[in-house]
């Protein structure tokens, strides 16, 4: 036979091979049942069991493990599930300290994670550290023991290299209850290729496409490490991420909706001396951000941050531990349609609240971004960060608008911007601040409160009056001791220094003021032609420097102002210096805020006043020159003029008339002196002036020749109980309801115009006289509150509409024609008319 022939050493080889082969192939066979047999208990102890249908082999030939179809299940529930693992070793090079993995994948895995505030889950295991108790007696006798048998044991490294070409892990799930809250993330392929590793170099590339909550993430990232130093190289973009997705990590938001993006490529390189990092370009954005609290809602159309070529060297050697050495970089930042709005607050909320905005603005623009070290002082060369912003522009800004009574808002802004920011933790530096077109509306209630003003405060009211007034006091009572022991600590505090070069206020700037509290209600205009401020600083080579100060503008139409001068708020002695004047202020219009005080209404006059004031700390001390045209008065809420009561009026006209010129003027120099905390301001100054100025002017032949080409509209007369002769200017009838002049008017007109540019020293004030007619009621009617005010606004529309058409060609001075308080005729048989007087 043949196996006769062969030799006795063949023989045993062909046997020991045949007895491992067959060894090997019921080892392949067994080695599923065993695994599964034995895992039994140290899965049980985790409340853990295999599934049926769970494979798990042996290859020994390949030295390969593979795993098809395993299921983990906790109390019959799926933890963990994995369609294919495959890990096989290559024997061949252990013996050259080599694990070499020849093939490593991962298929088809589900698995399920959850994060408490106190555990970590994962497949059903707790990774959480138990604390157990230590007999505090006998710790440092099982220390000794401990440190003992590591000197006994202690051996050097295992010299031993990883290596493995592919690592792929694909369509692997893993699902994240996150504080009850739920995210998954789906790896569709994690390649890490070229896999070494050892004690002395470490080197591999990665490669991800996933999603996390449905949000495109890819990573591509090189590792490459020679005894701890080398580089790492990665980039990594993040598509469209829901931001609804982590509200729940927000405790005051309780609702959060937008998309979130990021994309971004960086290197580390590390030496011996420490570690740059190296951002070439990452950018961060946002879309229809919309967020909101108990409070507020927020919502935020777009942000874009792009940071590009930012460096940072981090030293790390024997001496410098992980100090900061430098920064270089630049940034842009950008928001688009941003909106603040209030909720009305849980109490007072019904079905036709509103929300009410607080500020909104179309965009914002931060341009060149730029991180800086450099050293804190002359005396202190330690390092500090700092920043700079090459400008700042914000566009369409809003602030405060009540959406429920329909009002304007309190303020809007068309562009601000902001030049040459510089800000670190000691200084913040600014070059210059321009604000373009300022319109503010001003509206006080009957209750002297911005009307539209936005409440922001209410809920927090709301709780403050429902906690107990004992735990308020307690709460006030510790503030006031933490504070007083606060102040020792803020004294010391260094100061934080401020400079700004320039502050402007440039175009169209109106600010409309009105004020419901009084009667009648009172409307006021400002426009601001001109606002600037030159160098303003609290840096100590600065404080005693002055900052100029000029303003320039316009109220209602014809009033106008003009001031200029100084400030030094940071001075030893505090020093506030204006000089300017104030032309054209029609008096009537402010009656309204006097006659409740001196029981008389300005019924006609013009305020010119010029100023020049000084304050250092609180000492004043200047001069006010006042100049008053055609001022008369009446009787508070006295708006008929058959019914005037000159008991109040005619004394204090009569005073005035001692003061006041040959035209009428009442020409005071006031002093101010004294001190703001109780000043006086020339009070006494002003009563001396009445005793003793009386001036008393006027021919009656230059009044007759003057005026008799202008008969028609014009004539002379001798007032009783008077000493000089007066210019009297017939009535101008209206028709009812009539306020702009008609051609009826146009002859009238025409002479009043021929008037006044011939006598270039007149100077005349108009009154418009309203009766029931113009708002369709019969003589002698009883007049109601809201008539009256009816009647009034007539008046007043009927007087500025004349003046408007008489000083339109700008040859007559708009100073020239007063304004008055226009009045009421309700006999029988009256007619609306225009009352001009000299």
């Amino acid at each position: 036979m043949p196996s006769k022939s062969l030799p006795l050493y063949k023989r045993i080889l062909f046997t020991i091979l045949a007895f491992i082969f067959a060894l090997y192939c019921l080892i392949w066979v067994l080695s599923s049942p065993i695994i599964k047999y034995f895992a039994k208990e140290p899965l049980a102890e985790y409340g853990l069991t295999l599934s049926s249908d769970s494979t798990i082999s042996f290859n020994p030939f390949l030295t390969r493990i593979t795993v098809a179809d395993l299921t983990l299940l906790k109390d019959n529930s799926p933890v963990l599930k994995a369609e294919q693992l495959a890990l096989q070793l290559a024997l061949h090079k252990l013996p050259l300290d080599i694990i070499k993995l020849e093939e490593f994948s991962i298929n088809g895995v589900v698995v399920n994670v959850e994060k408490t505030n106190d555990d970590l889950w994962v497949a059903g295991v707790n990774l959480t550290p138990k604390s157990t108790e230590i007999d505090h007696q006998n710790k440092p006798e099982v220390t000794d023991t401990v440190k003992t048998d590591k000197e006994s044991t202690s051996t050097e490294p295992l010299p031993y290299q990883v290596q493995l070409e592919n690592l792929v892990l694909s369509k692997t799930t893993i699902d994240i209850l996150l504080n009850g809250s739920p995210h998954t993330f789906d790896i569709k392929e994690l390649l890490i290729s070229n896999i070494k590793a050892s004690q002395t170099q470490q080197s591999a590339n990665l490669k991800l496409n996933a999603l996390f909550d449905k949000a495109a993430i890819k990573l591509t990232s090189e590792l490459n490490l020679q005894n701890n130093e080398g580089y790492i190289g990665s980039d990594l973009i993040v598509s469209k991420y829901s931001l609804n997705n982590i509200k729940h990590l927000i405790e005051p938001v309780e609702s959060l909706d937008g998309l979130f993006s990021f994309s971004s490529n960086q290197n580390v390189k590390i030496t011996s001396q420490g570690m740059d990092i190296t951002v070439k370009q990452a950018e961060l954005s946002t879309e229809n951000v919309i967020t909101s609290t108990k409070e507020q809602n927020i919502s935020l159309e777009n942000l874009v941050y792009s940071m590009n070529d930012f460096s940072m060297n981090i030293a790390n050697n024997e001496l410098e531990q992980n100090q900061l050495k430098a920064i270089t970089g630049t940034a842009q930042l950008t928001l688009k349609n941003a909106l603040v709005e209030a909720l009305p607050s849980n109490n007072e909320k019904s079905e036709d609240d509103k929300s009410q905005q607080i500020l909104s603005f179309a965009q914002l623009n931060v341009n060149n971004i730029t991180p800086k070290l450099s050293a804190a002082s002359e005396s202190d060369l330690t390092l500090a960060p700092s920043v700079f912003i090459e400008s700042l522009n914000l566009n369409q800004l809003l602030f405060s608008q009540n959406t429920t009574n329909e009002l304007p808002p309190v303020a809007t802004i068309n562009n601000i911007n902001i030049s040459d920011i510089t800000g670190s933790a000691e200084a913040l530096s600014i070059n210059e601040i321009n604000i373009d077109s300022i319109t503010s509306h001003i509206i006080l209630n009957k209750e002297k409160v911005l009307a539209n003003l936005v409440n922001i405060s209410s809920s927090k009211n709301t709780e403050t009056e429902s906690t107990p007034e004992a735990e308020q006091t307690a709460q006030t009572q510790d503030t006031a001791t933490s504070s007083s022991r606060a102040t020792p600590e803020s004294s010391t505090q260094k100061p934080f220094y401020i400079s700004v070069n320039a502050f402007n206020v440039t175009n169209k700037n109106q600010i409309d003021f009105v004020d419901n509290s009084v009667d009648p209600i009172y409307k006021r205009s400002f426009m601001i032609d001109e606002l600037a401020m030159g160098k303003l600083s609290n840096l100590q080579e600065n404080t005693e420097a002055k900052t100029p100060i000029s303003l320039k503008g316009r109220s209602n139409e014809y009033a106008n102002f003009a001031f200029n001068g100084f400030i030094q708020p940071f001075a030893k002695k505090k020093t506030y210096h204006i000089k300017g004047d104030l032309n054209e202020l029609s008096l009537p219009d402010v009656s309204t805020y006097m006659k409740d005080a001196l029981k008389l209404e300005l019924k006609s006059g013009q305020l010119n006043t010029k100023l020049d004031v000084t304050l250092i700390d609180d000492d004043i001390s200047g001069d006010v020159s006042i100049n008053i045209n055609g001022l008369e008065t009446a009787a508070a809420n006295n708006h008929e003029t058959n019914l005037v009561k000159d008991q109040v009026g005619i004394p204090f006209n009569v005073a005035l008339g001692m003061l006041k010129d040959g035209n009428g003027d009442l020409i005071l120099d006031v002093p101010l002196s004294g001190k703001t905390s109780s000043p006086s301001f020339g009070i006494s100054s002003f009563i001396a002036l009445i005793t003793k100025k009386a001036v008393m002017s006027a021919t009656q032949d230059y009044l007759m020749t003057t005026f008799v080409p202008y008969a028609n509209i014009v004539s002379v007369a001798m007032s009783a109980g008077e000493f000089i002769l007066k210019l009297r200017f017939e009535d101008l009838p209206y028709e009812p309801k009539q306020v702009t002049p008609n051609e009826k008017q146009a002859e009238y007109i025409k002479q009043f115009i021929a008037v006044m540019k011939d006598q270039k020293n007149t100077r005349v004030k108009i009154c418009a006289i309203s009766t029931p007619s113009d708002i369709g009621l019969p003589a002698q009617h009883k007049l109601s509150e809201a008539d009256i005010k009816a009647l009034k606004t007539i008046g007043d529309e009927r007087e500025r509409a004349f003046k408007s058409s008489v000083v339109q060609d700008k040859q007559i001075e708009t100073g020239r024609i007063l304004l008055c308080t226009p009045q009421i005729d309700n006999s029988k048989g009256a007619i609306p008319r225009m009352v001009i007087s000299v």
